[in-house]
């Protein structure tokens, strides 16, 4: 079974859903699960899951049941079950296998993991969700956009992009020139005692030198105006998106969750400018100074392309470690943000109550856990970058091996082996970039997902429109309210069956206890609020 990730803490619930349906081939958004299943600041309710897997064609029951329940031969897998977690909240998990004494569950939060029987039943309630596809069940694919929605905002930069680009290729151009300095110093100025042309030659390097100085300082330049342009770009429309959105939208999430969203765009950022210099620069010098040390010397440089296999092993190992720690750390993150920003919203509630204590308590133990998952991440990297130079340095142990063998054989000379050393940094360099993409997509794909899951709400700009052109005489009639039931989130109603009419240019107060439902009832004269 494909594991999913939690977006948020509150998000188990729509993440078991989007588990389930994808085990029958159903692919749905996390963000479009949230609003079917009335997902809010406290999570799902089993009747939110169980009514959402019955709209996309499942037949669901909710049941309590004990362990004699894992016996049953006709069991329904994956389930979903409810559990309370180590931090003492409601959790939901699925489980997809069972086998003998062993449960095999998918943990939104945590992964993969398999417990006993008897260990489950310590944090299990008792509660199952079972799903099963009806007779007429058909499979339905929703696409997300991916990085690729982002091409738009990169072509309107693509003068700022070319420059960067011949930046980047006389930086390149002036590194391999000065590399065969060594080769002319060592096969033909020192031999022959030639000063008249190593005063020239080393003159011309000055030169070439002081122009690779000026290109970098310009390439640094354009890229850091890039950046800005794309921070812009991406931020501000995604700021704009947010206050467009519906006032629902905000009774569902926290502010550390928008604002934890809103700092995630720079990895898309970066990992959009890192894939432009790779694609436009990188691969093409991988061509231009592979062809290069292929001239030089063509066993070296197919002894230096045998290594190649082993960097893209070392990749695709993290693939999925790289994937599930990101989305920790960036989970984490958002929920310190949020506790954060709430407790100094908050502040005049906890002073009065004297909570200072357990606030902090709690903020503290939501750091650990961030500290965790980012040491956790650190880890990933180390490792991945300790196995990527490990790979380096024994192949440049090994060119030079195989090479002073060669000079010893007369088979190259000693300025061309130090030629092609010196030009093998302009060729490991620009691979390992298009190699090191990978982490940065990778956190960059998260980002965007995270992202889109805001991006993707339609806005309320139309409906905004539509109450414009309304005439002022609609406004001369009365407010009529006949048997209105309302409630948040499939939960137990707020309002039940409210009528009453209201005189045109007449004031009146709506009284009641506190909770008694008096802003939701003003808030139902609102267009599309919740």
């Amino acid at each position: 079974m494909k594991i999913i990730y939690q977006q948020d803490e509150k998000d188990c619930g729509v993440t078991c859903i989007a588990m389930v349906l994808s085990n029958y081939k159903t692919k749905i958004p996390i963000y479009k699960l949230r609003e079917i299943s009335g997902t809010d600041l406290h999570g799902v309710s089993a009747l939110g899951i169980k009514e959402t897997l019955e709209l996309f064609g499942l037949i669901c029951q909710i049941g309590q049941a004990n362990n004699e329940v894992w016996q049953e031969t006709d069991l329904p897998l994956p389930l979903i079950a409810h559990v309370i977690s180590e931090q003492k909240y409601p959790h939901y998990v699925v489980v997809y296998k069972v086998k003998g004494n062993q449960l095999f569950i998918a943990d939104p939060a945590k992964g993969k993991v398999k417990k006993s029987i008897e260990e489950f039943a310590k944090e299990w309630t008792g509660v199952l969700l079972l799903a099963s596809p009806k007779e007429s069940y058909q499979p339905s694919i929703e696409k997300v956009d991916g990085l690729s929605s982002f091409l738009p905002i990169l072509l309107e930069q693509k003068a700022l992009i070319f420059h960067i680009v011949l930046a980047s290729f006389f930086i390149t151009l002036f590194g391999i020139i000065s590399s065969y300095y060594f080769q002319g110093l060592l096969d033909n100025v020192i031999p022959n005692q030639a000063k008249s042309t190593l005063n020239m030659i080393s003159i011309g390097l000055l030169f070439v030198y002081l122009f690779r100085v000026v290109f970098e300082y310009s390439r640094s330049y354009i890229l850091m105006v890039l950046g800005q342009r794309m921070s812009m770009s991406i931020m501000l429309n995604y700021f704009k998106h947010v206050l467009s959105l519906p006032l629902n939208f905000f009774a569902t999430r926290t502010s550390g969750e928008i604002i934890s969203r809103f700092l995630d765009a720079n990895k898309i950022i970066d990992a959009l400018a890192s894939a432009t210099l790779s694609i436009f620069l990188d691969i093409g010098m991988v061509i231009l100074v592979g062809t290069t040390l292929a001239i030089q010397s063509t066993p070296l440089f197919l002894l230096t392309l045998a290594f190649l296999p082993f960097y893209i092993l070392v990749v695709y190992i993290f693939i999925k470690s790289y994937d599930k720690a990101n989305t920790e750390e960036m989970s984490a993150g958002a929920s310190v943000n949020s506790s954060i920003i709430e407790s100094l919203n908050g502040i005049e509630t906890i002073k009065s109550y004297n909570g200072e204590a357990v606030v902090y308590q709690r903020v503290d133990s939501e750091f650990v856990t961030l500290m965790k998952k980012s040491f956790k991440s650190g880890i990933l990297d180390n490792i991945q970058q300790a196995l990527k130079l490990a790979i380096q340095l024994i192949s440049s142990a090994l060119i030079l091996w195989l090479g002073s063998i060669y000079v010893i054989e007369g088979k190259i000379s000693l300025g061309q082996l130090i030629t092609y050393n010196a030009l093998l940094v302009f060729f490991t360099e620009p691979l390992q970039n298009i190699i090191n993409l990978q982490v940065k997509m990778q956190k960059a794909r998260i980002a965007n997902k995270r992202l889109n899951e805001i991006m993707s709400i339609s806005s309320e700009k139309g409906d905004k429109e539509k109450t414009l052109n309304i005439s002022e005489t609609y406004f001369n009639k009365e407010i009529k309210l006949e048997k209105v039931t309302f409630s948040y989130n499939m939960k137990l109603p707020i309002l039940k069956e409210i009528s009453f009419k209201i005189a045109p240019y007449s004031k009146v107060a709506l009284v009641g206890v506190s909770g008694s439902g008096k802003s939701t009832l003003a808030k139902r004269f609102c267009c599309k609020v919740f």
